[in-house]
């Protein structure tokens, strides 16, 4: 197979190495660019075609439910995790494995690396599990949110960490996927009729045995974030109505979702007093592409080629 060549694997590692060189050199051409407010003030007045308007944003609380993996399913997993653990005898094993068989698109394909992790943005579960390993050691598997994972600890520091990870995401059967419906649309109809309040929603949920609930209540985000699912229930939405389950697929895990709209705040022109540091961003990325276009013309000028017509 491809993924098990080390040529492939060297490649691979190369081209890594090759991105994050061309990342810092970026940084590095344009680590003096500056931006003062005369020129956001004048670029503001010359250009106003170039300056975006602020989207408009949507403010929701939703819930999601996520069908509870059979023991059976569970147990499916654990045991594959254990069976690649198994096989595991180096880093470039494990490196291997991470790229054939992780469901971690961030990670995957660097052999599972995640670097430079705080352990204060980590779960107390998932840093209590790290901080027993010793560096070079492999956990047993663990669940989280994300799914099932084992966890290779490289590097221990102060308070942060290097390690590598398999992640593989729960596959849910027809049945648990049914029930997980039927359970979200009885709870909407419970919502409606009782008037519950997101803050109570805790209460009622955590001792269900069907689906793991999360609960986000009261937050804002541009129109564009929302998924297709979700815009196309909120079309002839009024504020403080609940949408039906609909399906959706967050952090690679199938599941049901039911948001309330709670306000919809219009699309905005950009003020340069109220959005200074956005507009000074917007033309600081300008200055820099535009440094870079310049530092590649000189080169070109210098470089000497050939054209060749085949």
């Amino acid at each position: 197979m491809q993924f098990q060549n080390k040529e492939f694997l060297k490649e691979l590692t190369e081209k890594i190495k090759n991105q994050k060189y061309i990342e810092k050199f970026y940084d590095k051409i344009t680590d003096d660019v500056e931006v003062t407010p005369k020129e956001v003030k004048n670029f503001l007045n010359q250009k106003q075609n170039q300056i975006p308007f602020f989207p408009k944003k949507i403010c929701v609380s939703y819930i999601i439910f996520y069908p509870k993996l059979s023991n059976i399913n569970k147990k499916k997993i654990i045991d594959f995790l254990n069976q690649i653990k198994k096989e595991i005898h180096s880093d470039m094993d494990f490196s291997t494995k991470a790229i054939l068989f992780s469901e971690d698109d961030s990670s995957a394909l660097q052999g599972g690396l995640i670097q430079d992790v705080n352990i204060n943005n980590l779960s107390p579960e998932f840093v209590h599990l790290v901080l027993s390993l010793k560096e070079g050691e492999i956990s047993k598997p663990f669940e989280t949110d994300l799914g099932f994972h084992i966890i290779k600890l490289e590097q221990k520091r102060k308070n942060e960490i290097d390690f590598r990870h398999i992640l593989i995401k729960p596959k849910y059967s027809k049945n648990e996927l049914y029930k997980t419906k039927l359970f979200s649309e009885s709870f909407r109809k419970r919502m409606i009729h009782q008037k519950i309040n997101f803050d109570k929603i805790p209460k009622l949920l955590n001792q269900n045995k069907i689906a793991d609930v999360i609960i986000q209540d009261s937050i804002c985000m541009e129109e564009n974030q929302l998924s297709k699912n979700t815009k196309k229930a909120f079309l002839f939405f009024k504020k403080g109505e609940i949408t039906n389950p609909h399906k959706e697929i967050i952090n690679g895990k199938e599941a049901f979702v039911i948001v309330k709209l709670l306000d919809e705040i219009p699309s905005k022109p950009i003020s340069f007093e109220e959005d200074y540091n956005f507009l000074k961003n917007f033309v600081k990325n300008i200055k820099n592409k535009e440094k870079i276009k310049n530092w590649a013309n000189k080169i070109l000028k210098k470089t000497f080629y050939v054209k060749i017509n085949c």
